[in-house]
């Protein structure tokens, strides 16, 4: 059987056999393609966008042939048709059995079903969801600030709002690629009846993720992690809902002194210079002036972008990992921080319940409640007994939901299945 995967980047086991720099996105997707390695019943390739013409490339690593396909990913929100002759022309050389298209924040995912309806079979498998995304954007931010445009937000036509109605563009190509196929992979009751809402006609099959190989090691240990630091994977805009943690942050100082926060991710609030300054998002400057009126200068730190090994050591060093975000589907960061078997904390949106307990595996509270949130960092904080117990809780369930050889059985079974 021949399997193409649709991919949003180019995956590790690629770039490193051609000697160029590895993404740190969508890293649990390097965990599947690992797991297709010794598959002798499966030839898998591996379609994947690059920057520039002159970046397309094609080689072969371990089971699986890679592609490079160009595609400009700086307008997502708008459908390119030319993406549907290249991805067509692989599709064509391949001839494929099934193709497996990874999530639909982008246009190729629109561009493919357009290809193979009516010829191949096709399995989307939903990560972010454009149209939930779109309408929680900006929970919780005023809206002098989503109007607001910086010299960077003008010139690049980058406000919050734009942003929000890039998202509603793009959750357009959502709705039509999921009306162009038969079959999608889900892994929450969130995005179950989210797809379904959109096409009810949908075949959905559930899959767990896999997630990156190195946070299937090692375990978090409070002894050696700094106390009271909070860390965050992500908070370069504002569905990753930092604001919400600077706010609750800002009430918690004077009870615990010694609180800092890390986020890990695109640094979007350096200002050191008359450049950075005139680079500041709106979304930036408003987590700048959180951090001033809340008193927080000096504890909250950007880490800017960070490889999995790095990555993997800010889980470890911190005290408490917290998804505080205004949508989620199923957020691998909150999988790698269970995994790890740290304390946790999540806000109640999405698909979050689908794969964390309420109280047996950390806190979920009520999103976007800051008082809520207080509530939750302060007992994890001061009951040792019941952070200490939902952590090894956390940890059990994570191995279980991102179990790699169940789902990639899982996977190759759902793969022959739709191809009989």
């Amino acid at each position: 059987m021949k399997v193409l995967w649709l991919t949003n980047s180019v995956l590790p086991k690629a770039s490193m056999a051609l000697k160029r720099p590895a993404t740190n996105k969508e890293g649990w997707l390097a965990g599947l393609n690992d797991a297709f390695t010794d598959s002798s019943t499966l030839k898998l390739f591996v379609a994947s966008p690059v920057p520039s013409p002159k970046d397309v490339f094609e080689v072969e690593t371990d089971n699986s042939v890679h592609i490079g396909f160009y595609e400009d990913l700086s307008s997502p929100w708008e459908y390119d048709k030319s993406l549907e002759e290249r991805l067509g022309k692989i599709v064509e050389d391949v001839k494929p059995d099934l193709v497996h298209i990874f999530g639909t924040e982008y246009p190729h995912t629109l561009a493919m079903t357009r290809v193979c309806k009516g010829k191949v079979k096709v399995i989307i498998g939903m990560q972010g969801a454009c149209g939930p995304i779109a309408t929680h954007y900006a929970d919780g931010v005023p809206k002098e600030i989503i109007r607001r445009k910086t010299f960077r937000d003008f010139l690049k036509k980058d406000s919050i709002a734009d942003q929000i109605r890039k998202f509603e563009k793009r959750a357009e190509h959502e709705k039509e690629a999921l009306l162009n196929v038969e079959y999608v992979f889900g892994r929450t009751s969130f995005d179950k009846e989210y797809m379904l809402s959109v096409n009810p006609g949908l075949e959905y099959h559930f899959l767990n993720e896999t997630l990156r190989s190195p946070f299937y090691q090692d375990s978090w240990d409070g002894e050696k992690a700094v106390k009271h630091r909070i860390f965050l994977s992500q908070g370069d805009y504002p569905v990753k809902g930092v604001h919400y943690v600077l706010k609750a942050a800002g009430i918690l100082k004077d009870e615990f002194s010694d609180l800092e926060i890390y986020v890990a991710g695109n640094c979007i609030t350096r200002k050191s210079n008359i450049k950075e300054k005139l680079k500041l998002p709106s979304y930036g400057k408003y987590l700048l002036e959180l951090i001033n009126d809340n008193g927080l200068s000096g504890k909250v730190h950007f880490t800017g972008s960070i490889d999995v090994e790095k990555m993997k050591e800010m889980y470890l060093s911190s005290d408490l990992f917290i998804c505080p975000s205004t949508i989620e589907n199923s957020p691998n960061s909150l999988g790698e921080a269970m995994l790890l078997g740290m304390p946790v904390i999540s806000a109640d949106v999405g698909g979050v319940k689908s794969v964390m307990d309420d109280g047996k595996d950390g806190i979920i509270y009520e999103a976007g409640n800051v008082s809520k949130l207080c509530e939750a960092i302060r007992k994890m904080w001061t009951d040792e007994e019941f952070a200490h117990k939902t952590r090894l809780q956390a940890k059990e369930h994570a191995q279980k939901t991102h179990d790699s050889e169940s789902n990639f059985k899982h996977v190759l079974e759902t793969y022959f299945k739709l191809c009989e």
